[in-house]
C-alpha cells in the first residue's frame, strides 16, 4: 500500500498530541497556584519540548514521502537528500502497528480533549484551585479520578510506537544513526518519561488539595471512584 496513505494518520495523531500537550484554559492566576513540586516543574517543562519533537519528526515524515511521490518536481531529490540522506525513501511505509498505534494515540487524545470539555477553565497545567473552584466527579472523572492523565499516557504511547516502529520516516532515515540524532531523541524520551514518572506524585498533590479543599465531598468521591488511572487496576 503506497506510504501517502500515512499522511492522514499522521496529521490526526499529530493534532491529537498537540491538543492533548497544549493547556486548554489560561494559567492560574498567583493565589489560585499551589506550592510548586518537583513533579509539576517537570512536567511543565516537558510539555513544550515533548509536543515541538512530535510536530518536527511528523512533519519531516510528511515530507519525506510528499517528495518521494513527486519526483518529477524539481527541489524533491533535494529534500530527500536531506531528509533521507542514507537509506531510499521507499522503505518509509505503512504498517498495521503504525495504523494500531495511530488509533491509540487518537483514542487517549480523544479522552484527554474529554477531560477539557467536562472541567473547562478549573482544567489547568499547574497545580491550582481557581475561585469558585468545583468538584467534577461526572463523565471521566466518574469513572477514574484523574482520567486526564490516562489520556495523555495513551496518547504518547501511541504517538512513541507509531514514530518508533519499522517504516517510520525516524527509523528508516538513518537519522539515529547519527550522535546527534540519538543525543536528541535520546535526551527528548528521558525528559519525557521523567516527567510521566513524575505524575504519580503530581496526582498525589492533587488529591490532597482537593481533599483539602472540598473535605467530605471528595471523601464520598474517592469512596465511588476508587481507581486514579486504570479501573479495577490502577
Amino acid at each position: 500500500m503506497s506510504s501517502l496513505w500515512k499522511i492522514p494518520f499522521i496529521l490526526v495523531s499529530i493534532v491529537g498530541a498537540h491538543v492533548t500537550l497544549t493547556s486548554p484554559a489560561p494559567p492560574p492566576l498567583e493565589h489560585e497556584s499551589r506550592a510548586k513540586t518537583e513533579g509539576s516543574v517537570r512536567v511543565t517543562h516537558a510539555v513544550p519540548i515533548t509536543k515541538y519533537f512530535l510536530w518536527v519528526l511528523s512533519i519531516a515524515e510528511i515530507v519525506t514521502i510528499i517528495a518521494y511521490h513527486t519526483a518529477w518536481f524539481p527541489y524533491s531529490q533535494i529534500v530527500l537528500s536531506f531528509l533521507m540522506p542514507r537509506e531510499n525513501a521507499s522503505a518509509i511505509h505503512l504498517t498495521q502497528l503504525f495504523i494500531c498505534s495511530a488509533i491509540v494515540c487518537v483514542c487517549g487524545s480523544l479522552l484527554r480533549y474529554q477531560c477539557y470539555r467536562t472541567m473547562g477553565q478549573q482544567f489547568t497545567f499547574e497545580l491550582s484551585i481557581r475561585e469558585g473552584h468545583t468538584l467534577v466527579t461526572s463523565g471521566p472523572y466518574g469513572i477514574v479520578r484523574h482520567p486526564g492523565y490516562t489520556g495523555i499516557f495513551v496518547a504518547l504511547i501511541g504517538a512513541a510506537c507509531l514514530h518508533g516502529s519499522r517504516g517510520s520516516w525516524l527509523r528508516e532515515s538513518g537519522v539515529l544513526g547519527t550522535e546527534i540524532g540519538r543525543v536528541l531523541v535520546g535526551s527528548t524520551t528521558m525528559i519525557t518519561c521523567t516527567a510521566l514518572g513524575s505524575l504519580r506524585w503530581r496526582m498525589r498533590n492533587e488529591d490532597k488539595a482537593l481533599r483539602d479543599e472540598f473535605g467530605d465531598a471528595w471523601w464520598n468521591w474517592a469512596d465511588a471512584v476508587p481507581y486514579a488511572l486504570i479501573p479495577g487496576i490502577y
